[in-house]
């Protein structure tokens, strides 16, 4: 451990799909995190060392992980801890709506879900039950039922602005 990863931190950024993980994204980079969007899991601890954390020239990474490359519970916790071996601090951002709310957010952005099911609800339960390891293991669970844009944006910012 170098006294540079030491001071590191990193920030898994995953969730159900139409929960915020693209505004999370935007906001932890505009309070200074490198931000990675659809890598995954595999190449996590490969990513962390190549973006320059060992050697100090960035100390805060934020990686967006989702079923678009495939979502594993185990991969994950050994990419944390090769992370945590290596001093870096790492969290994981868990982003979560009520399933009426992705259905409605999925309509109205015309976007087809990444896990394709005959059904919207289908592929919602489907992400759903994938995810469950993951969720039951995150740092920080965030319901965005209810939360605008402005005010998911404020609760990062407090969250992880330090």
């Amino acid at each position: 451990m170098t006294e540079s990863s030491a001071n590191a931190h990193v920030v898994i950024i995953t969730g159900m799909s139409g929960a915020g993980r693209s505004q999370a994204a935007n906001v932890l980079e505009d309070i200074g995190y490198f931000v990675v969007d659809n890598l995954p899991l595999d190449l996590v601890s490969n990513l962390v060392l190549s973006v320059g954390v060992a050697d100090g020239t960035r100390s805060r990474v934020a990686i967006v992980v989702d079923t678009r490359s495939g979502i594993d519970g185990a991969i994950l916790d050994d990419a944390l801890i090769d992370l945590h071996r290596d001093g870096i601090t790492t969290t994981v951002l868990f982003l979560d709506a009520d399933d009426r709310v992705l259905i409605r957010r999925f309509e109205e952005s015309r976007r087809p879900h990444p896990m394709p099911h005959s059904a919207l609800l289908r592929s919602i339960t489907a992400e759903r039950e994938a995810f469950e390891e993951i969720r039951a293991a995150a740092d920080v669970i965030v319901d965005t039922t209810e939360l605008s844009v402005h005010e998911l944006r404020d609760r990062l910012r407090e969250a992880f602005s330090s």
